[in-house]
């Protein structure tokens, strides 16, 4: 199987950074302990944006993301994200090259 990676871009409301921060390192942590396959997850700040944030989570094949994606507690998560976003945007990537 080949690993896939979670993108995610979130626009945050302002002034609800270090609580969306927290709130999303809870998630990372309960995604890495719920099902298996899940590698590296990040989060990064945009320097020019601080509103913006990008996250990159690896697993080890797309049915693992499934997994997480499908638990019934995902949409909770889910949802205490959403309270601190104005925007967001979920992808799956595939590794093609690296340097």
């Amino acid at each position: 199987m080949r690993r896939v990676y979670a993108g995610n871009e979130w626009v945050l409301k302002s002034g609800s950074e270090e609580a969306f921060i927290d709130v999303w390192r809870e998630f990372a942590s309960w995604g890495r302990s719920v099902v298996g396959g899940a590698g590296k997850t990040q989060l990064f700040r945009d320097q020019a944006d601080p509103r913006r944030f990008l996250s990159v989570g690896d697993w080890e094949s797309a049915d693992a993301l499934a997994d997480v994606r499908a638990h019934p507690e995902y949409g909770e998560f889910d949802r205490r994200l959403r309270e601190h976003l104005d925007t967001a945007e979920r992808r799956t990537f595939q590794l093609v090259a690296e340097a």
